[in-house]
């Protein structure tokens, strides 16, 4: 799991009187020291050496790589941040491919930035070259000012070339829930090949949904999909588990008690969600009489 962090002249600007490169930094500092230990993290910054003035378009640099053991290196390169200089958004991507060669888990990069790209360069394609490496980017656009259905239209080209999600933050609220939604593997539920609720695993929320067939979509690497039915009161957990380059998943069903109606229904599921140890999991329950 990596970060990549705009660090140009830009991020000076503020949101209700705070820089916006203070503001990514306290949320960068409260989301990793909020991951589990397990997890490796590296970090990567662009415009973040030169000053805008010199037009430096290769300036992009890997401040922690994979397999750091502390978190102080993280904690520390992030306090040193400092936006100077140009947004050089497809070199930077081009260069954090070859950060992931020595990682054999999920490869993710979470892409924080407040505008377009600055040097001529394509993100899109860069993106497309990440994806066909194995390699989900999840952008989150924040603060983008005066253009940003522009802003937002570019950034998310980068996402959705790569596989992953786009987010918009517009405060320090929404930044923090879009970096918590991109840190757990995210899924897809379908009925008749039509996306009826997405998530994130490990979010603690339980799915409430009409009796049938569905087929949930995780975006592991290996990609994983788990064909399930529902009927009225069955309560399904899934577990998903890695061992090695294998994802395989574990099924536990029960049933819950009888409702008088659908909200008395999502009312005991919530009361009742189980508790597991281990992580990733989801719930879904079917909604319906016998």
């Amino acid at each position: 799991y990596k970060r990549q962090v705009d660090a140009s002249r830009s991020m000076w600007g503020q949101i209700d009187g705070v820089a916006k490169m203070e503001i990514a930094k306290d949320i960068l500092h409260d989301a990793s020291a909020a991951m589990p230990d397990d997890l490796d993290l590296a970090l990567r910054a662009y415009g973040h050496t030169s000053v805008s003035e010199e037009n430096n378009c290769a300036d992009s640099g890997l401040l922690v790589p994979f397999g750091s053991s502390s978190r102080q290196a993280l904690h520390t390169a992030i306090d040193g941040l400092k936006p100077k200089g140009q947004t050089p958004i497809a070199f930077a991507l081009k260069q954090a491919a070859a950060d992931f060669d020595a990682l054999d888990s999920e490869r993710t990069l979470v892409l924080v930035t407040d505008g377009l790209e600055s040097c001529g360069g394509a993100p899109g394609a860069a993106a497309t070259e990440l994806h066909e490496n194995g390699i989900r980017i999840h952008v989150h656009g924040f603060g983008l000012g005066s253009a940003k259905d522009e802003d937002a239209a570019s950034l998310k080209t980068i996402a959705y070339a790569s596989g992953g999600s786009y987010f918009t933050a517009n405060s320090a609220d929404e930044l923090r829930g879009a970096l918590d939604a991109t840190v757990g593997t995210q899924y897809r539920v379908l009925a008749d090949g039509v996306v009826v609720v997405s998530g994130v695993l490990g979010d603690n929320e339980p799915m409430f949904l009409p009796t049938g067939s569905y087929r949930i979509e995780f975006d592991s690497m290996p990609r994983h999909e788990v064909p399930f039915t529902l009927s009225a009161r069955d309560r399904l957990h899934l577990m998903l588990e890695r061992e090695g380059d294998v994802i395989a998943h574990r099924e536990y069903r029960d049933l819950m008690e009888e409702a008088s109606s659908c909200e008395a229904a999502v009312a005991a599921g919530r009361s009742k969600e189980p508790e597991f140890e281990e992580r990733p999991a989801l719930s879904a329950t079917g909604l319906g009489r016998r």
